[in-house]
């Protein structure tokens, strides 16, 4: 939106940045429409947002294993599998309209990864491989955030048109999930596993975005390989916890003074120390997370207030010169789109394509993928609908001169 990022030049010029409050006005019928130049203009981006898509898809089947594990970079990250990061990178490939492969895709991930799990009794670790067999590394950041990614990805599965009845041991993972995050639940927050207490916003987020999904994937009766009465049950179990999180998260971690949230609080409810917004990670970054996850703000224009002081604290994340970190966090693009400052996630995107275009070395990885894949969903899903409104209008425009009285 005009006046937070700047247009990347790679995708042409936008008609006032793609300001959203101009573009809404134009339903008012005196005249104030879409040109055919602006309408084409946003067809050409949706077009180009919908190409960086598919070549992240195409990437992240690249890293696919045999038996369906998604690697992190398999030609440089010598064979490492993290489940949570897969998770990201299987929704990547189910970003705009998936095809019968990348559902075929993700469905082969997500049996590998409830095989995983369940063999490892709800805690699953990172993989490695070596020589021809993927061994556990016994290790893994947190218990909570691992199982919501896997509930994220089953219920996005299922809403972007998968079969459940293709994924084996269905029923066995959500019972084994909903107990896992119950037992480490505590004042309605989860902590990072049984032994550690600390309950961090950033998983916490994950946890009620991914409750609110599967919650409502069990709803749906497309979910028919689960009986009606099993599905009903556990969506309102799913649905208990996410509204009992969601409203931990506001209560406990959100820091009314500061207008910011805390980093997380020790099993004493005592908030951790926020370092301030020049320590990007996890300080500063982690504010833009509940409104990436769609979690309720505790205030009227909470995420929008938070994502403007990231932005404006490291103006270099859309030329991916983050100097604190090794990684580029593409999730701050994806919140770029929501908060409608497409112009800087264009910029990010160019920068991304430059960098990563002819070799994909570390800190490449399957997982920054899929976040730049679900980034170019809501750009074109964002560019398709102001050209939706541009046609609109001209029907409302002729509608009235057609209705004016003749002169």
């Amino acid at each position: 939106m005009s006046g937070i990022g700047d247009e990347d030049k790679t995708w042409g010029h936008s008609p006032d940045s793609c300001d959203p409050a101009a573009a809404h006005c134009r339903f008012d019928g005196r005249g104030d429409v879409l040109s055919y130049t602006e309408k084409k203009l946003y067809e050409e981006k949706a077009a180009s947002a919908s190409g960086i898509m598919e070549t992240e898809k195409q990437w992240i089947r690249d890293n696919q294993g045999p038996d369906g594990e998604i690697y992190l970079n398999n030609r440089d990250a010598e064979g490492d599998v993290d489940p949570y990061f897969a998770c990201i990178a299987a929704a990547g490939l189910l970003s705009g309209t998936p095809s019968a492969q990348d559902i075929a895709c993700t469905a082969a991930y997500l049996n590998w990864h409830i095989r995983s799990f369940l063999r490892q009794d709800g805690i699953i670790t990172g993989y490695r491989l070596k020589g021809s067999a993927l061994v556990p590394t016994g290790k893994y950041d947190s218990v909570d955030s691992y199982v919501a990614m896997l509930l994220f990805l089953i219920a996005r599965y299922e809403r972007k048109g998968g079969d459940l009845s293709e994924i084996d041991s269905l029923q066995e993972a959500l019972t084994l999930s909903c107990d896992t995050l119950s037992a480490v639940m505590q004042d309605g927050l989860t902590c990072v596993s049984q032994e550690n207490g600390t309950r961090y916003l950033m998983d916490n987020v994950e946890v009620v975005r991914a409750c609110y999904d599967i919650s409502a994937a069990l709803s749906d009766k497309g979910a028919g390989a689960l009986s009606e009465k099993y599905r009903n049950e556990m969506s309102a179990r799913f649905l208990k916890m996410a509204q009992g999180a969601e409203e931990a998260v506001n209560d406990l971690l959100w820091n009314a003074a500061e207008k910011r949230y805390e980093v997380g609080i020790d099993q004493n409810n005592i908030p951790l120390t926020f370092e301030g917004w020049d320590r990007f990670y996890p300080d500063a970054v982690m504010q833009i997370y509940p409104g990436a996850c769609r979690v309720e703000a505790p205030e009227k224009g909470v995420s929008r207030l938070l994502y403007e002081k990231l932005i404006a604290t490291y103006p270099e994340w859309k030329q991916l010169a983050l100097t604190q970190e090794d990684t580029d966090w593409p999730v701050i693009a994806y919140a770029a789109v929501l908060e409608e400052d497409t112009g800087s996630a264009e910029s990010y995107l160019a920068a991304y394509r430059s960098r990563y275009a002819a070799v994909r070395e570390y800190p490449m990885n399957t997982a920054k993928a899929g976040w730049v894949a679900d980034t170019c969903e809501a750009l074109e899903g964002y560019y398709t609908a102001q050209e939706r409104r541009g046609m609109l209008a001209d029907f409302a425009e002729w509608i009235r001169k057609a209705a004016a009285p003749a002169a």
